[in-house]
């Protein structure tokens, strides 16, 4: 009896943490997945800069949204990859650190990053706190043909251009 106690004293701890606090969102993933373009999406507005250059996001963009009344901190990261240049290399070691304080991590791949994806979502794995979760999304559906997308049932499929699958 004093163990249920205690436990639902720490879940409505948690709870009213996360609603005094907010809830710190990470998007990760490498380069050229969709992170800035899923922040402008979720924000409603064009808070991070997109281009088709790979490493264009070099330091974490953060926007706080609400849903449904919680507190939500999207950072925006650089996108993981090695990288000699210096300034990239700054804003990786960055990401990781986010990655390290999140809530949830928000992991982005687009079609065709299979063995990337899979590598990379291993290290982000090791990386995390301890029962931090993760949401794999394979952006960029509106590239897709339909009939042949094949998402393994592991993660949702979207577009952050389009705003499908938000």
């Amino acid at each position: 009896a004093v163990k249920t106690k205690l436990q639902a004293l720490r879940d409505g701890a948690k709870q009213g943490k996360i609603l005094r606090d907010g809830i710190q969102l990470v998007l990760a993933g490498a380069p050229n997945v969709g992170k800035s373009s899923l922040l402008n999406r979720l924000a409603g507005e064009e808070i991070a800069i997109v281009t088709p250059i790979a490493g264009t996001t070099r330091d974490r963009v953060k926007e706080s949204i609400q849903i449904e009344g919680v507190p939500m901190h999207i950072i925006d990261t650089a996108g993981l990859r090695r990288t000699s240049d210096e300034v990239e290399a700054k804003g990786i070691e960055r990401t990781w650190d986010a990655i390290q304080l999140a809530d949830l991590v928000i992991f982005l791949t687009a079609p065709n990053s299979e063995k990337e994806a899979n590598d990379l979502r291993a290290q982000i794995l090791e990386a995390l706190p301890a029962k931090c979760p993760i949401l794999e999304l394979i952006n960029k559906s509106d590239l897709l043909d339909k009939d042949s997308a094949d998402v393994n049932g592991k993660a949702l499929l979207i577009s952050a251009k389009t705003g499908e699958g938000i």
